[in-house]
C-alpha cells in the first residue's frame, strides 16, 4: 500500500462525495417509504430513528464512506423534501420525539465529560490545574 498524495486525496474524494451521495439516495427510498405509510405515529418514527442508525453503519462498515456525511445529507433531504411524507397528524410529534432526543444526546455528552473531568481532575495539583486554565 503506497502512501501518496494521490491516494490521499482520492480517498478524500470517496470518503466525502460518496457519503453525500448514499445518504441522498438513502433518504431518497426513506421519504419513498414514508410516502406509503399515512397517519400511523409509531412506523413514522421508528422509520426516521432507525434510517439514521442504518445509514450511518451502511455507509461506514459496508461501503466504507463517511457516515456522518451521508446522514448529514439524508437530514438535509428530510429536511427539504422529506417533511411532507410525514403525516400531518404525526409531523409535531415526531418534532417533539427528535428534540428529546437531542436533549438525552446532550445531557450525556455533558454527564460523561464531567465524569471524565471529575475523575482526572484529582490528578493535578493546584498549580497545575491554575496553569491549564490560564
Amino acid at each position: 500500500k503506497s502512501d501518496s498524495w494521490g491516494d490521499y486525496f482520492l480517498t478524500f474524494i470517496k470518503m466525502s462525495f460518496g457519503g453525500a451521495l448514499f445518504g441522498t439516495i438513502f433518504a431518497f427510498i426513506i421519504v419513498q417509504w414514508l410516502r406509503r405509510i399515512f397517519n400511523d405515529a409509531m412506523s413514522e418514527i421508528t422509520i426516521t430513528l432507525a434510517a439514521a442508525y442504518l445509514c450511518f453503519f451502511v455507509a461506514e462498515y459496508f461501503f466504507h464512506i463517511s457516515g456522518v456525511l451521508a446522514v448529514v445529507c439524508m437530514g438535509l433531504y428530510f429536511g427539504h423534501s422529506g417533511r411532507t411524507s410525514v403525516s400531518p397528524e404525526v409531523g409535531h410529534f415526531l418534532g417533539e420525539f427528535w428534540e428529546l432526543l437531542a436533549y438525552f444526546g446532550n445531557t450525556l455528552i455533558f454527564v460523561v465529560a464531567g465524569t471524565v473531568i471529575g475523575y482526572k481532575l484529582p490528578l493535578f495539583s493546584w498549580k497545575e490545574f491554575i496553569e491549564m486554565i490560564a
